[in-house]
């Protein structure tokens, strides 16, 4: 990551783990003053937010944990509570908080139970944590840095919601969470178009499978091959080693690769940048179809 002398103040929801913990070390280094480190699990936020001030460059760093349930208003209010005690604003909003299901229902089985859950957090929890920090941000004065053909206006504020592959397609057995990841794009696109007017700036990341905390413990995604001896070696779902044969990058994403994307979208060179996804796929979606994976209705799964 080159980004360095961002400034500005961020919250980071999901930042306890994965996508959400290592886009919260990549604006540390990329020199934001303070980040919120918010996540339903406080003890894993605590340890995310230490061991950033490791990475961090800016000489004012603070990193405050926040215990955050992004599907329930109060807990989103008490993180932009928090973020306006520390810093004063909030420049960066990245909302990573989510979760996936196991489930693999066709649509004349679908558990409702599970299309609740699933919408409550990554459909009404992007939607709340939106709302919120867009009140703080049209109420905040625009920040101007100097760049390179001078002065530039970095404006009043960025949203980056991490959405999915599955935000753009269809797939079997998947409906609460392909419906929930389409919402997130359309939660991006609608504020997007309705923020642009107070300088304020709305994105969605749409990765494909991203590698998981437990299998880069196992080891390091250097090649094709690593990958599928550690997708047999530790069971998980087959479809997974045919999904990175269909890749033409041969292999999942590293969460870093992910984070390193939404950190160019919080910054200066994306400025004109609103209203878009952002497709971190390794050129799979555009990969013959064909060459996916389709003997299962699980195979879908990993994306």
């Amino acid at each position: 990551m080159s980004y360095t002398n961002f400034g500005g103040h961020a919250v980071v929801t999901g930042a306890a783990t994965g996508i959400g913990r290592e886009t919260a070390n990549a604006l540390a280094q990329a020199g934001v003053d303070g980040i919120i480190f918010a996540d339903l699990n406080l003890e894993g936020a605590t340890t995310a937010a230490e061991e950033s001030k490791a990475i961090a460059t800016s000489p004012q760093y603070q990193a405050i944990p926040c215990r955050l349930d992004v599907s329930d208003s109060d807990s989103v209010q008490n993180m932009v509570d928090l973020a306006l005690k520390h810093f004063g604003r909030i420049d960066y909003s990245v909302n990573s908080a989510g979760i996936t299901s196991m489930k693999n229902d066709k649509v004349p089985d679908l558990d409702i139970l599970e299309y609740d859950k699933l919408h409550a957090v990554l459909a009404r929890g992007t939607a709340l944590v939106t709302r919120a920090v867009s009140k703080v941000m049209i109420n905040q004065t625009e920040r101007v840095i100097a760049y390179r053909n001078g002065p530039k206006n970095l404006g009043r504020g960025v949203i980056v919601n991490v959405a999915s592959a599955f935000s753009l397609l269809g797939g079997i057995g998947r409906l609460p969470y392909i419906s929930a990841k389409h919402a997130v794009m359309g939660i991006v696109k609608a504020s997007a178009m309705e923020l642009a007017a107070h300088n304020i700036r709305v994105n969605g990341i749409c990765p494909t499978w991203v590698t998981t905390p437990m299998v880069v413990s196992k080891t390091s995604f250097g090649s094709s091959a690593d990958f599928l001896k550690v997708a047999n070696a530790l069971s998980v779902r087959p479809e997974l080693a045919s999904l990175a044969k269909a890749n033409p990058m041969r292999r999942p994403a590293k969460t870093e690769e992910v984070a390193d994307a939404i950190v160019f979208l919080c910054g200066p060179g994306a400025t004109y940048i609103t209203a878009s996804e952002m497709i971190v796929d390794g050129g799979l979606l555009v990969a013959s179809p064909g060459s996916w994976p389709q003997s299962d209705p699980d195979s879908n799964q990993a994306i």
